[in-house]
């Protein structure tokens, strides 16, 4: 759930708001005889300013993905994930013709304990069409269909990709 510290409307132009998350999943290969189960949580901060013509948007967030041993008769699983992770990215945001809107951004991410990619880059943008209600009403803002690209970027890797989908804010 997103605290909203800041809010954005039409007399104040910052938006400030920190969201504590965490989950859990069990994995799992009998083929293998591999498994774990896995617990995360990240503290994300978003702190963002509407210029009018666009809008920019700063991302900081901390988290950590953690495994608990399991086991079943005579065996022991256990994935041996300890990771704390880092994330940093700006967002700007341009709107155009009522409902459309064009993104461009970039996010560096560090991992702090041993990873195969200590660090890298993703930089990419897309294209939203805003649906819902009228096109200048804050419903038009509650939910959009979007398809962009975006690679990730780190010394001997790159892995470019293409988003498609939509989002809801509720």
């Amino acid at each position: 759930m997103p605290v909203k510290i800041f809010k954005q409307d039409a007399d104040h132009r910052w938006l400030w708001q920190v969201t504590p998350s965490g989950g859990a999943l069990v994995a799992g290969s009998a083929d293998y005889l591999a498994g774990g189960l896995l617990y995360a949580g990240t503290l994300t901060s978003l702190l963002g300013y509407d210029f009018g013509p666009f809008a920019v948007a700063m991302g900081n967030q901390i988290g950590f993905c953690d495994t608990i041993n399991l086991k079943a008769g005579d065996y022991e699983f256990d994935s041996g994930v300890e990771q704390r992770i880092l994330k940093n990215g700006l967002q700007v945001s341009v709107p155009f013709g009522g409902r459309w809107v064009a993104q461009v951004r970039g996010t560096y991410t560090r991992f702090l304990e041993d990873a195969a990619v200590p660090d890298y880059f993703t930089v990419g943008g897309d294209v939203a069409y805003r649906f819902l209600g009228k096109a200048d009403a804050e419903e038009a803002k509650r939910g959009y269909a979007f398809v962009g690209v975006y690679a990730d970027l780190a010394d001997n890797y790159t892995s470019p990709h293409v988003r498609l989908g939509t989002a809801w804010k509720f």
